[in-house]
């Protein structure tokens, strides 16, 4: 199967591959899984939430943490400024992006600025 896939996705192209479901649905297996397996990089939009709000890195523009104790979505805008740096390698490779979108708009968002 893993020669299929190579024969499948050329190494000179880039894939950003979403994972959605629902909590425990088993993204975060299934990422691994496609990690070891691929060589696929996993960004976890949760992971990068959660680092800011524990003060692993800062973000003076907005303050996720509310928006988290909240429960409430961070603004689209939000998301894709966190999330930007983290889908930017230097060097090409296909990304799985785990948690996001978590909406319409937010597909929407993502997909205009993936393509420009």
């Amino acid at each position: 199967m893993e020669d299929d896939m190579k024969a499948i996705i050329p190494h000179d192209h880039r894939l950003l591959v979403y994972i959605l479901g629902c909590p425990g649905s088993g993204k975060g297996t299934l990422c691994k899984l496609l990690v070891q397996n691929y060589g696929y990089r996993h960004v976890s939009v949760g992971d990068l939430l959660r680092g800011l709000v524990d003060g692993e890195k800062s973000n003076p523009d907005v303050n996720i943490k509310d928006y988290v104790q909240q429960g409430t979505l961070v603004p689209t805008t939000v998301l894709l400024n966190i999330l930007q740096p983290a889908v930017m390698p230097e060097t090409l490779g296909s990304i799985l992006i785990d948690g996001f979108p978590r909406s319409l708009d937010q597909g929407i968002a993502s997909e205009d600025q993936a393509s420009d």
